[in-house]
């Protein structure tokens, strides 16, 4: 993967912060404007789409709340392709869900590891759309607007798979998942099969990153090769 070009709106300070390890992962803030009017200006004066940035990450807590959303609909109008992300400290389910139906490609809370936002924004560059779990459970995002991928995450993992699930997260390998459970390592990789095609996943990260945003906990610290067998 290339330098992603992305556009920060939001506090300089937190920008700042960012920069070092978003630029580590192949992330490059381009420019920073202190809220989303200033993105959408920023990008009305942008000359072909190929001098776009290829993401807009922003800090909702830098502007006022509702009025962003109003500009965040008027860049996703301007630029379809865009991947839209943004970042709050409070979860506020209205605003999350207003943002959601602006059509965000993620929404995250400030308490996210920079490990896992990162993660995360590779899965949005893939084509997925990630939010805070609370906004299902509280029956706040529209089910028109339910993609399949949306509908694999509602899907309910068996106690087993559960099992599997958090042993996962811990880091531990199909062979010392078998060992802990008593299974044979070809019953556990069946089972992490079906796991995998619950969530919408491909491989180890990208269920991992599913986890933490549907209250499994936090990944191992040391979980850097999390597609090991």
């Amino acid at each position: 993967m290339g330098e992603i070009r992305t556009l920060f709106a939001g506090d300089l300070l937190i920008c700042d912060c960012l920069r070092p390890p978003l630029a580590h992962a192949g992330y490059e803030i381009c420019d920073e404007v202190r809220g989303l009017k200033e993105a959408a200006h920023f990008l009305s004066l942008v000359g072909t789409e190929n001098d776009r940035p290829a993401m807009v990450l922003a800090d909702l807590d830098a502007g006022g709340g509702h009025n962003d959303i109003n500009w965040l609909q008027r860049i996703r109008e301007a630029a379809p392709d865009l991947k839209l992300v943004v970042l709050t400290g409070v979860l506020s389910p209205p605003v999350l869900a207003q943002a959601w139906d602006a059509h965000v490609d993620g929404c995250f809370l400030k308490n996210l590891s920079v490990n896992l936002l990162v993660r995360s924004l590779h899965l949005i560059m893939l084509g997925q759309r990630i939010l805070p779990d609370h906004l299902r459970e509280q029956g706040l995002i529209r089910q028109q607007r339910t993609t399949p991928a949306e509908k694999a995450e509602k899907r309910v993992l068996s106690a087993r798979e559960e099992q599997i699930l958090r042993l996962l997260l811990l880091g531990d390998s199909n062979k010392k998942i078998a060992s802990r459970l008593n299974l044979s390592e070809m019953t556990v990789k069946l089972h992490l099969k079906t796991l995998l095609h619950k969530v919408g996943a491909n491989n180890r990260t990208q269920v991992a990153i599913w986890a933490h945003h549907h209250g499994y906990g936090v990944v191992a610290e040391s979980y850097g090769g999390m597609d090991h067998e």
